[in-house]
């Protein structure tokens, strides 16, 4: 007759055994972020693009973006259609959040007094300006990370709202996932610059 005593050591030892063989096996898990400091060796101009006579731009608040944005996991593409998810390498924050509080602190940096809120009364308002995400993707092939994106300008003395898209594209050459990411955080400071662009000059 087996001693229960005996019985539950076996018992736990061999459940740590286990344990240790999926660990074993399993990828260890990394996780990113972009970083909300400006790319190495970039900042915003001293001058830099604002409305005539101190008018604020009102920025939308909401980014919308593609679904395969919402995921988790690190991809990139592969191939001609194909995607690859880096298995092991997460985004620490959603960028579903992440990326709308990016865009809005990098042309805060371009536009002074960016508004991010609904305008309040008896502030001289510019415009507004939305935007619309299309794509922040690395691609293994063509070993670069392309940022596209669409927004509206209205300008509050024109009832004839502007439109303009941009697509920019930042080399990744060591394929890596951190450099990866620092490629990404790159794309979207250029898309900052371009939008404050748009706005010079009111």
């Amino acid at each position: 007759m087996i001693d229960r005593r005996t019985f539950a050591h076996a018992s736990l030892a061999g459940l740590a055994g286990a344990l240790s063989a999926c660990s074993s096996t399993s990828a260890p898990q990394r996780w990113y972020r972009l970083p909300s400091e400006p790319p190495t060796g970039l900042a915003a101009p001293p001058t830099a693009a604002g409305a005539a006579g101190g008018a604020l731009w009102e920025l939308a608040p909401a980014l919308p973006m593609p679904e395969l944005l919402g995921r988790d996991t690190l991809l990139v593409e592969e191939g001609a259609a194909g995607i690859r998810l880096l298995h092991g390498h997460r985004w620490a924050e959603p960028l579903r959040d992440a990326l709308p509080r990016l865009l809005r602190n990098d042309l805060a940096l371009f536009v002074p007094g960016l508004w991010t809120g609904p305008a309040a009364p008896n502030l001289p308002m510019a415009g507004v300006v939305q935007v619309e995400l299309l794509a922040l993707q690395g691609s293994l092939p063509r070993r670069q990370v392309t940022v596209a994106a669409r927004w509206v300008v209205t300008v509050r003395a024109s009832t004839v709202p502007r439109a303009y898209r941009a697509d920019e594209t930042v080399p990744w050459t060591d394929a890596t996932t951190e450099s990866l990411v620092v490629a990404q955080r790159l794309a979207m400071w250029r898309l900052a610059q371009r939008i404050a662009a748009s706005l010079q000059g009111g």
